[in-house]
């Protein structure tokens, strides 16, 4: 007869094997627009220097805007899209760590009344939750451009763990 915790690993090595294929799936599907975001380069539609950039409903700030932003509005939620170990590089003081995969896949229960800003390394996986946000009803969504680095890069605060 078989052992039970064989059989028990064997089921989460599998179910980890399911997640990994939809995460890959998702991955391509989602990846031409985080190529759009990431790399839009002499766009027509691009702001003056010093005015935020919104594309469709998701506006996009510098680091420097979006610090201000911050500062102003303090209900304004602050969602960090990268992993846990990417916080080792430094975080953002108000950012709440919100794995990207929950908002791509809808199990996030955010307040639609408040304004959020969405932060990641450089800005594109953070880019495309805020569009699928921005998508999902979602009114006041800005995206760091350039991410945490971009942030630290402007010599902006960061808190390290």
């Amino acid at each position: 007869p078989e052992r039970p915790c064989y059989n028990r690993r064997r089921e989460k090595l599998a179910n980890n094997s399911r997640e990994t294929t939809m995460k890959r799936i998702l991955l391509l599907l989602l990846l031409p627009l985080l190529l759009l975001a990431g790399c839009s380069k002499g766009d027509a539609n691009a702001p003056s220097a010093g005015a935020p950039a919104v594309q469709g409903r998701v506006t996009t700030l510098s680091p420097q805007e979006a610090a201000a932003m911050l500062a102003q509005h303090k209900d304004m939620l602050l969602l960090d899209v990268r992993s846990p170990e990417e916080l080792r590089d430094g975080a953002i003081e108000r950012g709440i760590l919100t794995p990207f995969w929950s908002l791509v896949r809808g199990t996030m229960n955010l307040p639609k009344d408040k304004p959020i800003m969405l932060v990641c390394a450089i800005g594109g996986r953070s880019y495309a939750a805020a569009q699928i946000l921005a998508r999902n009803g979602y009114r006041q969504v800005y995206n760091i451009r350039g991410g945490i680095i971009a942030w630290k890069d402007a010599g902006l605060p960061v808190k390290y763990f």
